[in-house]
């Protein structure tokens, strides 16, 4: 059973030394680390339900070691992010000029995209998979998303996954878009996942709109690699051969 923050305080970290709270940090951190490479390995698996998961108790040992990081500087010493840390911090602060994201997924039978879009305090998701298309307008804010992603900490993930073992299954792609002169970012994948990717794919799931049909035009019966795929204000969907774009 996981206890709360401030009994893990009582418990490990009230009136002990800055040294003594920086070896409870360090230890935590490398806890943390070693579930996320459980996670990351064994991805493809078949899971065995345990309480709690291992993403449960990630998540508590980061609430742990925000807590301690509070005992430091109430004994008189300041906490130095790590260099990954800062990473992550960047990362987070970089969502506030957050564009839209989208969830590229593809495995041997379909792929599918979904893209969240913030245009002012609005938040829209567009659904794209082979001849379907679809919009939905969320019921949460920007703010709102903003702390769903901030959760994730998505600035600890690696730019790329790859299991070489495997020839076939599942290949994946999120591209994060900025208003500002922020660069596009990638994180991408082929049969390996980061250690929360689930929880990233399963919020997508949750906020895609379902899917309806629509007709190619006459001169399309197969869309060019490349293509673009516009809808347009009455709801028809124009398709731009990449040589056009």
């Amino acid at each position: 059973m996981m206890i709360s923050p401030e009994l893990y305080y009582d418990e490990n970290l009230k009136g002990k030394s800055a040294e003594e709270i920086m070896h409870q940090i360090r230890s935590l951190k490398k806890d943390c680390n070693k579930l996320k490479r459980e996670l990351e390995s064994n991805c493809l698996e078949p899971t065995i339900a345990v309480s709690p998961s291992p993403l449960t108790m990630i998540k508590v040992y980061r609430k742990y070691i925000e807590r301690a990081k509070q005992a430091l500087e109430e004994v008189g010493e300041k906490y130095e992010p790590t260099y990954f840390e800062k990473k992550d911090i960047a990362f987070n602060e970089s969502l506030a000029s957050l564009k839209s994201i989208l969830l590229f997924t593809e495995n041997n039978q379909s792929s599918e995209s979904i893209e969240i879009s913030i245009s002012g305090e609005k938040v829209s998701c567009n659904r794209f998979s082979f001849n379907h298309f679809n919009e939905r307008i969320l019921d949460i804010s920007k703010s709102e998303l903003i702390d769903i992603l901030s959760e994730m900490h998505l600035g600890e993930w690696k730019r790329n996954y790859y299991n070489s073992d495997r020839f076939d299954g599942v290949r994946w792609c999120l591209d994060i878009f900025y208003t500002d002169k922020r660069r596009r970012i990638n994180f991408s994948g082929v049969n390996e996942f980061p250690y929360n990717f689930n929880e990233l794919a399963e919020f997508f799931d949750s906020v895609k709109p379902a899917i309806s049909a629509f007709e190619y035009p006459a001169s399309f019966e197969v869309y060019p690699k490349g293509s673009t795929i516009r809808k347009n204000k009455d709801g028809t969907i124009t398709i731009i051969p990449p040589e056009n774009v």
